[in-house]
């Protein structure tokens, strides 16, 4: 923003303030006129009092008038900001003309008695229009002169040599409320400069984050492509290797695709948690059964590492979603087995307060004080210049935080810099779920279920659409390919067949989707195909659209176990 733009910008804010006043400005000045004329009625011809009654009736009415106008107007410029300004300080000097020349007046007809009351009521009106107008300097110099000059001169004047001590009063307060006024709206003006120029970097931020989530989004999809498709041809290519050495050479590559893959999952992680696309489902669990699990998937890997792991606590039950309680612990877990090279890596889990709190412990590295508020940022490490992968993506305690608010918790980091950390989080206590809850279980079945099933298969890229073609040949599957939306149309059009399943790739050609292309179908044939949506994307847009749909979807690059366990269980429903 260039600073003639800013200029303009405060000075329209200063204005837009100002007539958000007028409000009070008018009715003050009105409620000011009465109560003085009730005080000077009885030593006053009524018609006086009226006609300047009158008076102060016209001048609030155009400032209300005014602000009527203003309010109408959307664009701004610096031209109409100055022709605002004048008017509006012409219509000060009326107001302070109206108290000043009427106090002058009135000066000559009340009795001599009535001096003081004159001068305290200058002094009045001069304190009750400065709260208002204490940030407007012109505006209440113009009231203040435009009251002072007449009015107060003309009676220290008529009061002789004995006004000249209130007169120098009344000069030092009119200088003391000018001093005041302008340093007010020195200040009032850079509060309000500061106030834009931090919205403008703000905004910088804004986009800055944006642009880099939407080039994530779109390097991560650009990477799934053919990470997906070198994932089939691994799987497939497994059945083909017998040589001992051929099959080390084969374990190493899927090794090196399982790291990357895993890179990108943690980013779709994110990508969804930005999108706030997480359910959360609260309900009462136990920690001891989750302690289990995460135990059979760490004991190993810990003593491997040549550390001991252990999982502590009671027969306690946590009300909350196990899904992301499970993903944050995870997460921690990961994190120590990475930093702990010699040592122990405590979890546990113990009742506090009416609350559980839930921690796990290392004997790691340790975080050292000035890092502590930082590893939570995306992407944010702490030792690691070279971005070594071993030591993660900066994701996990990013994700890790993201999930504790969604639960409605925080996340408690205590740490000693190579003594090792602790991670806490607060769960709420829940209740022993009773014997007849059933629990689902995905049940098994056979291979033979996918022989000679007709499975439509549609992605733009060839290279894809030809790994998981191989792929789903090597189920038994009978497989329709089509690489954009009018081919898989016409297969059910032209060519009359209607596959049992739709495996399609989100993003198709010609600004078309799969969600567009499976509705589409399904409407053609009258039949709820079961379909399921392979994507790439990451990006908050596209993951709603895909959420909100209601399809299942499985995002690149697809595990070829998990893909085949989705297609049995739509096949054999």
């Amino acid at each position: 923003m260039s600073p003639e733009n800013l200029k303009n910008k405060v000075e329209v804010n200063i204005l837009r303030q100002f007539f958000n006043n007028l409000p009070f400005i008018a009715i003050g000045g009105l409620l000011l006129v009465i109560v003085f004329s009730i005080g000077i009625s009885e030593e006053l011809p009524s018609s006086y009092l009226v006609i300047w009654g009158a008076l102060a009736i016209i001048t609030s009415g155009f400032f209300l008038v005014f602000g009527y106008f203003f309010k109408k107007i959307t664009d701004i410029n610096d031209k109409l900001v100055r022709t605002w300004r004048i008017i509006i300080l012409a219509n000060f000097l009326l107001v302070g003309l109206s108290w000043g020349v009427a106090i002058s007046y009135f000066n000559a007809l009340l009795p001599a008695e009535y001096k003081s009351h004159l001068l305290l009521t200058i002094v009045i009106v001069m304190s009750v229009y400065f709260p208002v107008l204490m940030n407007y300097f012109k505006f209440y110099s113009a009231l203040a002169f435009s009251i002072m000059v007449p009015g107060a001169s003309t009676v220290l004047y008529s009061a002789g040599s004995g006004a000249i001590f209130w007169g120098f009063v009344l000069f030092g307060y009119l200088c003391l409320m000018l001093m005041f006024a302008s340093w007010s709206t020195r200040k009032e003006y850079e509060r309000i400069q500061l106030q834009f120029e931090l919205f403008e970097q703000n905004q910088k931020v804004k986009e800055a984050n944006d642009s880099k989530s939407r080039f994530l989004a779109s390097a991560s999809h650009d990477l799934r492509q053919p990470l997906q498709a070198l994932g089939f041809y691994i799987v497939t290519l497994s059945d083909f290797l017998r040589e001992p050495h051929k099959k080390s050479i084969f374990d190493k590559t899927l090794k090196a695709y399982q790291a990357l893959e895993n890179l990108l999952n943690q980013l779709l992680n994110v990508s969804k948690l930005n999108a706030n696309l997480i359910e959360i489902v609260h309900s009462d669990f136990s920690m001891k059964e989750l302690f289990n699990k995460l135990k059979n998937d760490y004991e190993m890997r810990a003593i491997d590492r040549g550390l001991s792991i252990d999982f502590t606590t009671q027969d306690l039950y946590a009300h909350s979603d196990i899904v992301s309680v499970e993903r944050i612990l995870r997460n921690l877990l990961e994190n120590a087995l990475r930093y702990t090279k010699e040592g122990f890596i405590l979890a546990r889990c113990f009742e506090e307060n009416d609350h559980l709190v839930v921690q796990v412990s290392d004997t790691g590295i340790g975080i050292d004080q000035e890092h502590v508020n930082k590893i939570f940022d995306e992407f944010y490490q702490v030792k690691n210049p070279e971005r070594d992968r071993n030591k993660g993506f900066g994701l996990g305690l990013y994700a890790v935080e993201k999930l504790a608010n969604l639960l409605d918790t925080s996340i408690k980091v205590d740490s000693t810099l190579g003594k090792g950390s602790t991670f806490s989080i607060v769960l709420p206590i829940g209740k022993q779920p009773s014997e007849n809850t059933t629990v689902t279980i995905e049940r098994s079945v056979e291979d033979d279920v996918l022989v000679d099933r007709t499975v439509l298969l549609v992605d733009d890229d060839d290279v894809v659409l030809d790994s998981i073609s191989q792929l789903f040949f090597s189920w038994g599957c009978q497989v329709l390919t089509a690489s954009n939306y009018q081919e898989a149309v016409n297969i059910v059009t032209v060519e009359e067949i209607i596959p049992e399943l739709l495996v399609v790739d989100y993003r198709l050609p010609q600004h078309k989707t799969g969600v567009d292309l499976i509705r589409e179908i399904r409407e053609l044939s009258e039949t709820s195909i079961p379909s399921i949506i392979l994507t790439g994307d990451t990006g908050e847009e596209s993951l709603s659209h895909i959420n909100s749909s209601g399809l299942s979807f499985i995002h690149k690059p697809a595990n070829p176990e998990r893909l085949k366990r989705k297609v049995k269980q739509f096949l054999s429903d």
